[in-house]
């Protein structure tokens, strides 16, 4: 990180939190929306199950163990310490560990399972995004974090979210691709004992033989 990007960073970082102390009921409320909204994105998810949508919630979770996994990563690399840690004029307005301020967890996950429930309930979706947006503010102004991790967990989020919503896509592609159609069922099932059997043997032939050739012949 370049000396200007890691002094804005700073600035930012301690503008908001001054802004927020200035009011004990602001700081307040910023603590607890820093702590508390996480847990909001874990009931929208478990809304998202009980509404029918299970194996999008059951994605969501791999994808938040797989954000979990890199974030751990990254901050084995890079171990910044958090604001209130390293800056004297912040003060944490929640309690919280110093260790690993790169990159937001929070957001990275909150966005990355947006874009999965977006494709299951699109409202939700964007209710989800909006939350991930608002908890890394809140997480800013609690000296909790740098503007530059949440920005690096928003784009670590909708990487991930992408690339599980790609895997999704070919599972779902590959699955049409293998399951008989409706339509051949029904024909089949309309079709005499005898050329259904040679028609099912058809379908399976390496020789690509079509059902209405076999159809046209019967014994």
């Amino acid at each position: 990180m370049t000396r200007a990007v890691r002094e804005t960073d700073d600035a930012l970082t301690r503008a908001l939190n001054a802004a927020v102390r200035r009011s004990a009921l602001m700081s307040r409320i910023v603590g607890r929306l820093a702590a508390w909204l996480a847990g909001v994105e874990v009931a929208l998810m478990l809304f998202l199950a009980l509404v029918g949508r299970r194996r999008a919630a059951t994605h969501m979770l791999g994808t938040v163990a797989l954000v979990y996994l890199v974030c751990d990563a990254l901050g084995a690399i890079w171990p910044r310490q958090r604001p209130f840690a390293r800056l004297s004029d912040v003060e944490a307005l929640t309690p919280h560990t110093p260790e690993r301020s790169f990159p937001s967890r929070h957001v990275a996950s909150g966005l990355a399972m947006a874009g999965l429930g977006g494709r299951a309930h699109p409202r939700l979706g964007a209710t989800m995004a909006s939350v991930a947006w608002l908890l890394g503010a809140c997480r800013v102004a609690a000296g909790l974090h740098y503007p530059t991790d949440i920005l690096g967990g928003a784009l670590l989020g909708r990487a991930v979210g992408g690339l599980a919503q790609s895997a999704s896509r070919t599972r779902s592609a590959e699955s049409i691709r293998t399951r008989p159609s409706a339509a051949s069922s029904w024909t089949r099932s309309r079709l005499p004992p005898a050329w259904r059997t040679r028609s099912a043997s058809a379908t399976a032939s390496p020789s690509g033989t079509s059902l209405k050739s076999w159809t046209m012949r019967p014994r």
